[in-house]
């Protein structure tokens, strides 16, 4: 699979009241959209937002101009990898990065979701860096068999674990 596409769109959100600190009141929220889409089809979809800095508009500059045509082409279930990258392009521009990770995550979990459902027990598949784990609806709480399972796997993965219900 493959990054095809990438873009944020500046929203602004009336706040239901307005936030006063020592730059000002704030009466909206700004910030952005992210949507990164893939040759399969699957469209990501994230938040960049920022309270103080650039905002929504800086943040869909960042993201529009610069980070998406550094990312298109690239396997967007190698988070890590897409990270280190946004990470060596960008010292700062937290927002956006995040707004990325979001979507990213999204189409990850889009991607996976009927492997998910399959399998009524714990289910573990890995794709590289990332690796999954899908718990029964046996399992109320953390357990001590949870915490086991989830130490082998960070000795054994290097990566992501996202843990899904």
């Amino acid at each position: 699979m493959k990054i095809t596409r990438i873009e944020a769109i500046p929203v602004r959100v009336p706040r239901p009241q307005s936030f006063k600190s020592s730059l000002g009141v704030q009466l909206a929220s700004e910030n952005a959209v992210v949507r990164i889409y893939t040759d399969e089809g699957l469209v990501g979809i994230g938040e960049a937002s920022s309270i103080w800095d650039r905002r929504g508009s800086g943040e869909s500059e960042t993201i529009n101009s610069f980070l998406s045509e550094k990312l298109i082409g690239s396997d967007p279930v190698r988070i890590n990898e897409i990270s280190a990258q946004m990470n060596k392009y960008l010292h700062r521009s937290y927002p956006a990065k995040a707004g990325i990770e979001m979507a990213l995550y999204d189409i990850l979990g889009k991607s996976m979701s009927k492997s998910f459902n399959e399998d009524p027990e714990i289910n573990l598949s890995s794709n590289d860096n990332v690796a999954i784990i899908q718990l029964n609806k046996k399992f109320d709480k953390l357990d001590q068999k949870l915490v086991s399972i989830f130490q082998k796997l960070e000795s054994k993965i290097e990566g992501t674990i996202v843990a899904i219900e």
